[in-house]
């Protein structure tokens, strides 16, 4: 495989047809250390977990090995799939971010009063070394899940002899119809919400976009046809990687959104949509060279605090240069800024603690089971059912933060407090191990084995995949399902008819053959 960045200008196709074979050689051993380094965290998880004294002591501790473990993941995923640029590795990183950005800076002694000090007055202080302890166990066990996926995958691909039923110009026009269907759908209703979402945002104020009553029936169907835009978007970018006009205009509209988003200070969907097109580019268009893409992370560390601060300024001023500056200026170190920041994602966790079960039951499994209801849109109920059991971001800034709730503002959620609402502590490390083995496998799958949909599909993951991090699985459960199982399931049907078709084929033509010499 070809590495992630490189300074090489041939397409990328090209490059990615002559990479070599040879990684994942080391992998049966990285499994068994990550094996060992999970089993060690969750030992250590159970050894704890009663003693708030045992609890206090292993903070830092937990804080360290986070921020080793991080580099280790980085590597040791490079080594096994051949890239650090991967649906994987993105949303492992959008995890460690959001769920231990306070343990990383806690680790150079740069928080001044210690982990998530800024709800120190509201929760007890077991209950924040409980977060960390559970949050670094939980990414050692979606790190051994993946490798775990990406093993079985392995095991697969030796035993199989990579046949293709369909050749990649069939598999490139059924991306294209598909592609063609979800932007014809949602190019116009998305352009529209972009376009009244920025004004909004822009003369009302940032917070507007969180008020309103939920809309539903026919009222809905401009949301709901928004969806569409940039799954259709990424599939024909994907169709049309060859096509430097088609790719131009689509890379545009991804531009147009992206601004969009960033003007409204939406900086999450801003920062998705950028990175499933980079993606794209890279690995279907031109390699991206590694000091531009260096640069890029660069700036991003240095834009987003600064738009943090920007979309809370209304009218034209946002766009000040003045007080553009004069905001960046306030920030010493932005990048301390934005991790700390990102980093305060995991609140969510003790704040679930404080409450489940206190005056919340655990829900065992049912959470997960609600949020597939989801798939269905809210177009014959004035809230879905789903709403009053699985919103737990709302719930939750209701309980903790009243005032902040009743101006449409939230706390947010995270994977991991969704998992100890969902299986307390003790089953949250399994929940992790499900759920990187299934983003591992995927991620896993080798060169010779992919074709346009494969990167369509992942390109889609990128965009969604990273809320996850911070949010509830109802944020993502709607477009996982549309945009990346939908199509599976389609391609799927579609090979296999393309198969039958080829075999019947062949079997009248076995059959003429012996008439015809007999």
């Amino acid at each position: 495989m070809a590495t992630m960045l490189s300074g090489n200008n041939q397409p990328a196709h090209q490059l990615h047809e002559q990479a070599p074979q040879r990684y994942g050689e080391k992998l049966p051993e990285f499994l068994l250390i990550q094996t060992c380094l999970s089993l060690a965290c969750f030992t250590m998880l159970c050894v704890v977990w009663p003693s708030e004294d045992r609890l206090a002591a292993m903070t830092y501790p937990f804080c360290v090995f986070q921020g080793l473990h991080f580099i280790w993941v980085l590597w040791s995923w490079k080594q096994v799939s051949g890239y650090y640029f991967s649906p994987y590795t993105l949303f492992f990183i959008a995890v460690q971010l959001f769920n231990g950005g306070d343990c990383l800076l806690e680790i150079f002694h740069l928080n001044k009063h210690g982990v998530l000090s800024l709800i120190a007055n509201q929760v007890p202080a077991d209950l924040i070394h409980k977060a960390v302890a559970l949050a670094t166990t939980g990414m050692a066990c979606i790190h051994l899940g993946a490798l775990l996926g990406a093993y079985r995958r392995r095991v697969i691909e030796q035993k199989t002899v990579p046949i293709r039923e369909i050749s990649i110009e069939e598999e490139n026009s059924l991306v294209k119809v598909l592609g063609w269907l979800f932007f014809a759908i949602g190019a116009i209703p998305a352009t529209y919400t972009a376009i009244t979402m920025t004004t909004s945002s822009i003369f009302e104020g940032y917070l507007v976009l969180y008020h309103g009553e939920s809309s539903y029936g026919i009222n809905n169907w401009v949301a709901i046809a928004s969806l569409f835009a940039v799954p259709g978007m990424l599939m024909l970018l994907t169709a049309y990687s060859r096509h430097k006009l088609m790719a131009g205009f689509l890379i545009g509209f991804a531009a147009f959104l992206c601004f969009s988003f960033l003007a409204s200070g939406l900086r999450g969907n801003a920062a998705t949509l950028f990175l499933a097109t980079v993606w794209l580019f890279h690995f279907r268009i031109r390699r991206i060279p590694a000091k531009l893409f260096v640069f890029g992370v660069v700036a991003a560390f240095l834009i987003c605090p600064a738009v943090a601060h920007m979309r809370h300024v209304h009218g034209w001023n946002r766009f000040s240069p003045t007080i553009f500056v004069q905001k960046m200026s306030n920030n010493r170190n932005p990048v301390i800024a934005l991790v700390k920041e990102m980093g305060t994602s995991l609140r969510t966790v003790s704040y679930t603690m404080m409450l489940v079960p206190e005056k919340k039951e655990f829900m065992w499994g049912s959470g997960y089971l609600w949020t597939t209801t989801t798939v269905l849109p809210n177009v014959f109920w004035k809230e879905h059912p789903a709403l009053k059991r699985t919103n737990f971001s709302p719930w939750l800034t209701k309980e903790v933060n009243p005032k902040l709730a009743a101006i449409g503002g939230g706390v947010g959620f995270s994977v991991f407090a969704e998992m100890y609402l969902n299986f307390s502590w003790f089953g949250t490390p399994l929940a992790c191990i499900v759920l990187g083995y299934a983003i591992g496998a995927f991620s896993a799958i080798a060169d010779k084995r992919a074709g346009p949909m494969f990167y369509a599909i992942a390109a889609i993951l990128i965009s969604i995949l990273p809320y996850f991090a911070r949010a509830s699985s109802m944020n993502i459960m709607r477009p996982l399902v549309w945009f990346c199982v939908f199509p599976c399931i389609v391609f799927y049907l579609w090979r296999l008819h393309k198969k039958n078709a080829f075999m019947n084929y062949t079997a009248k033509l076995k059959s003429y053959c012996h008439f015809s010499s007999t």
